[in-house]
C-alpha cells in the first residue's frame, strides 16, 4: 500500500561514511524515521510515544474492519506549543477535518481530545493521521464503536487503541474485530 509514514527529517543509509546518522530524534525503540521516545503517560501506554512531529508529516495505518460501524475517534496527545492542527484521512478522503489541539502544558502532560465521528464499512481501509500544522506528541488514537448496526439491547462498548508507533512500519496491518 505504499508508505507507512512521512518524516521530514531523513537519513541516507545507502552511503557508508562510518558516521552514525540519527534518524529517530527520540532515540527509542528503533531508528527508522518515526521519532519515538519513552512515554510517561500514566493512563495507558505501550511504553512509547511519537514526538517531534512537524507540519505535513503523517502516519498511515491499514485496518481490516470486521463489522461496519460508526466510531467516535479521540487522540491521546501532549503538547507544549500554542496550537496544532491534525486531521484523519480515510481511504484518501478527509473523514475528520482540521481539528485544533491546544497546548496541554508539557510534552508529557497527556490529554484525551475528541476528534469526531467516522463510519467504517467492513473490509480493509487506510487511515492516515496528518499533522497539518504545529507539533504534538502522540500516544494513541482511540476508536470507540457506536454499535449502530444493532439494537440498544445489543450495545457493547467497543474500543480500539491504535498506538502511533505500532503497527506501522513494524507490522503492516491492524485488524479491528468485535463480537457482540
Amino acid at each position: 500500500h505504499g508508505y507507512a509514514y512521512v518524516d521530514l527529517e531523513i537519513a541516507d543509509y545507502h552511503v557508508s561514511t562510518d558516521n552514525y546518522t540519527q534518524w529517530n530524534t527520540g532515540w527509542a525503540y528503533r531508528n527508522d524515521g518515526v521519532d519515538i521516545k519513552t512515554c510517561e503517560d500514566t493512563e495507558t501506554t505501550n511504553g512509547f510515544n511519537v514526538g517531534w512531529t512537524n507540519q505535513n508529516e503523517w502516519m498511515m495505518y491499514t485496518v481490516n474492519v470486521a463489522q461496519a460501524d460508526s466510531y467516535e475517534v479521540s487522540i491521546r496527545c501532549a503538547s507544549d506549543v500554542g496550537t496544532s492542527v491534525i486531521q484523519i484521512i480515510t481511504d484518501g478522503s478527509i473523514s475528520i477535518p482540521n481539528t485544533l489541539i491546544s497546548s496541554t502544558g508539557g510534552w508529557q502532560s497527556w490529554e484525551t481530545i475528541p476528534l469526531g465521528k467516522i463510519y467504517l464499512s467492513s473490509g480493509i481501509h487506510e487511515l492516515r493521521l496528518q499533522i497539518v500544522d504545529g507539533s504534538i506528541n502522540i500516544n494513541y488514537l482511540d476508536f470507540k464503536g457506536m454499535n449502530t448496526g444493532g439494537s440498544e439491547d445489543d450495545y457493547r462498548s467497543k474500543t480500539i487503541h491504535l498506538f502511533q508507533n505500532r503497527p506501522n512500519p513494524v507490522i503492516n496491518s491492524t485488524k479491528i474485530e468485535f463480537w457482540v
